[in-house]
């Protein structure tokens, strides 16, 4: 009798030993399905945040693209007239003082000269050209 309480024992714990690691493997699987699941919404919502990341880094692009096109127009306009100012002076006085120069060495002025024509040749000939 003692041996068939032996046996009995032994085929308990091989079952129950049999059921655990069944239990086992089922909770490992039920992770990984969860895990899985979890990772899966964690991606997506990824994604979602960085499109909402990338959108928000080109409109502060925009923003300060257009601050800075404006800070930049507001400093080299004034510059921009004054360089344009100058330029023009400079001009005139160029022009003043070489045309004084030519008065002194007795070339004549622009409006004084006649302008040149130009003849044009008969028609049916041809212009010879001087080498």
């Amino acid at each position: 009798m003692a041996s068939k309480q032996i046996k009995a024992r032994k085929n308990s714990t091989v079952r129950s030993s049999t059921v655990q690691a069944n239990r086992l493997w089922l909770a490992g699987l039920g992770a990984f399905s969860l895990t899985q699941k979890r990772l899966s919404k964690a991606y997506d919502g990824l994604v979602i945040e960085g499109r909402s990341l990338q959108h928000r880094a080109r409109l502060s692009a925009v923003k300060f693209y257009g601050e800075a096109q404006t800070r930049i127009n507001a400093v080299v306009q004034p510059l921009s007239h004054k360089a344009t100012q100058v330029a023009s002076e400079a001009n005139t006085q160029i022009e003043a003082n070489v045309a004084a120069v030519l008065k002194r060495l007795g070339v004549a002025s622009k409006t004084k000269v006649a302008p040149r024509t130009v003849r044009k040749p008969a028609a049916g000939k041809k212009l010879k050209l001087a080498k």
